[in-house]
């Protein structure tokens, strides 16, 4: 798209991250429609012998929790000035 100065859509993350190499300009941004959640599912250990079902729990517990919001919320801030990720609402 930005070598034919051509229209695409993508994720703010990766435009972030290209932004430097760039001469394109996001249009349009921010809108609920375009939100990129990111999940996590955990495996039935009862389908999937030798799962670690407990260590799969602590993690999702894990991400759920305010000390990692918070470090997904700030995540990428240093660097591009804004967060690369949103915490959970």
């Amino acid at each position: 798209a930005n070598r034919r100065n051509a229209y695409t859509l993508t994720d703010p993350r990766a435009y972030l991250l290209l932004r430097a190499e760039l001469h394109l300009r996001p249009l349009l941004s921010g809108d609920p429609a375009l939100r990129h959640p990111y999940d996590v599912i955990r495996v039935n250990p009862q389908g999937r012998p030798g799962v670690n079902a407990a260590g799969a729990a602590a993690f999702a517990t894990y991400l759920r929790s305010p000390a990692a919001q918070q470090i997904i919320a700030t995540f990428g801030v240093p660097q591009f000035g804004q967060p690369l990720y949103a915490p959970a609402p």
